[in-house]
């Protein structure tokens, strides 16, 4: 997420086309975490098993908010950083 708030940022600010061209490779492979892990699975696992792969994938994807909420209300105080991104 973070490389993909970088260069989404960077292509707002730089009109340059290939700054931007390389902008958009960057978010695109810092998206294919989920979409790609999602049609691996499919492929490799079998059908009984699917729906337990698929559940871990996405309790993992959604843990990681669940710890920075917690990490907000325990640890920082500071919201400016998460209001920002």
């Amino acid at each position: 997420m973070i490389v993909s708030c970088i260069a989404q940022t960077v292509m707002l600010f730089v009109p340059d086309f290939k700054v931007r061209t390389c902008m958009f490779f960057l978010m695109g492979l810092s998206m294919i975490k989920v979409g790609a892990s999602f049609i691996w699975l499919s492929e490799m696992v079998g059908t009984p098993y699917k729906s337990t792969a698929f559940t871990l994938i996405n309790f993992y994807d959604g843990v990681t908010m669940a710890i920075v909420c917690i990490y907000y209300i325990w640890v920082s105080k500071s919201y400016f950083w998460i209001c920002l991104v």
